[in-house]
């Protein structure tokens, strides 16, 4: 197995037992060896407090498993606004805001994505729901099937 999957296997519990959800474990091992877990929560936003909490318990567990080889960071983190949604919990907790759904153009795979911006409505294993500004008037996009959505981000409103 991989260390990844292994520290999966660690880090999920304890996640858990927080009240949260492990999106991503990545290592990064160029220069200092780094250990990113990504963690979200169904309802709320990520307390620091708790990645602190989270990154001590997890870090003694990995110590004593013998998770990684080398020295190491571990960083416990919330997604961010940088990162794409990729759970259905994510899109659930997310109903309502700006989001860019960046879609495949199947006329030609190498091109740029196109962008779609608008207020997530619904999340369904079909696909996702906007609604749209049109000038004064709102409108609902039909369903965009996740066959053609390449990313969905939250968007920032100030």
């Amino acid at each position: 197995m991989s260390i990844t999957h292994n520290i999966k296997e660690l880090a999920q519990p304890v996640v858990e037992s927080y009240g949260y959800f492990l999106l991503e474990v990545t290592i990064v091992p160029k220069g200092r060896k780094e250990c990113w877990i990504v963690i979200d929560h169904e309802t709320k936003g990520v307390d620091v407090d708790d990645c602190s909490k989270i990154s001590k318990e997890l870090a003694l567990l990995m110590e004593a498993h013998e998770s990684l080889d080398d020295a190491y960071i571990l960083n416990v983190t919330s997604p961010g606004l940088d990162r794409p949604l990729s759970d259905p919990r994510q899109f659930s907790k997310n109903k309502g805001r700006s989001v860019k759904i960046e879609l495949l153009d199947s006329e030609d795979a190498s091109s740029e994505p196109i962008e779609v911006h608008g207020i997530l409505k619904e999340y369904t294993e079909e696909g996702v729901k906007l609604t749209i500004a049109n000038g004064k008037k709102v409108e609902e996009l039909p369903l965009i099937p996740h066959t053609i959505i390449q990313h969905v981000y939250v968007t920032p409103s100030f």
